[in-house]
């Protein structure tokens, strides 16, 4: 058994860098496409969108020699430290495939039970310092590089349409629930994000965009 210690959690990533605009599913399904994540490979399989398998450190020369016509890594800052928007200039958001992101540490259950009680109020402390510190670093950050590729660096940004993000949508939760029942450990964690979900749903729809983002530049 181990105890487990979020240390970040991140906003959306970027969505796909491509060569070439990409602005439905069907301009998807005839490119070659890097996408992370096992769940998101399944769903994109459904929607006949072609799959490669490229490690993070061959991304750049991947879509630079144009063996993939497009892929994703992380969120702007990340992608920013790979310089992939001077080999994908076109940037199709939002990212469906990875909406937000939790990374953390993992430790032995029985060691941490040894630890005095001391040193465990210190580590969990410092892991919810980090925790909150790393977000709100993620989201400057990106907003920051975010400005920069599009206003100094050329980067063009496309979107689906609503009739392809909700297909996306439908074919996301159906292969969800497919992995629930082989897997125990994702039905585990599906099923506490969707009970969150119903917890926060009547707030989030009462406040509506003076709650969240009413603001922005008005």
């Amino acid at each position: 058994n181990m105890e487990y210690f979020p240390l970040v959690t991140n906003p959306s990533e970027s969505g796909i860098r491509s060569v070439s605009p990409i602005t439905s599913i069907e301009d998807m399904q005839h490119m070659k496409i890097r996408l992370g994540g096992v769940m998101a490979g399944k769903a994109a399989q459904k929607l006949g969108i072609n799959i490669t398998t490229v490690a993070a450190s061959e991304l750049y020369e991947s879509l630079q020699r144009g063996v993939i016509d497009g892929g994703e890594f992380s969120g702007p800052k990340a992608d920013d430290s790979l310089k992939l928007q001077e080999v994908a200039p076109y940037w199709c958001a939002p990212a469906w495939y990875q909406s937000a992101g939790v990374n953390g540490v993992m430790v032995n259950k029985q060691a941490w039970e040894s630890l005095p009680e001391a040193y465990q109020v210190a580590f969990e402390s410092a892991a919810r310092l980090c925790c909150g510190e790393q977000l709100s670093r993620y989201i400057y950050n990106d907003m920051t590089v975010t400005n920069q590729m599009i206003e100094d660096q050329g980067v063009t940004v496309t979107s689906l349409s609503d009739e392809d993000m909700q297909l996306i949508r439908e074919t996301c939760i159906e292969t969800y629930k497919e992995e629930c029942e082989i897997n125990p450990n994702f039905k585990m964690v599906y099923e506490s994000m969707q009970t969150y979900r119903e917890t926060a749903n009547n707030y989030r729809d009462w406040t509506g965009d003076y709650g969240f983002g009413f603001n922005r530049g008005e």
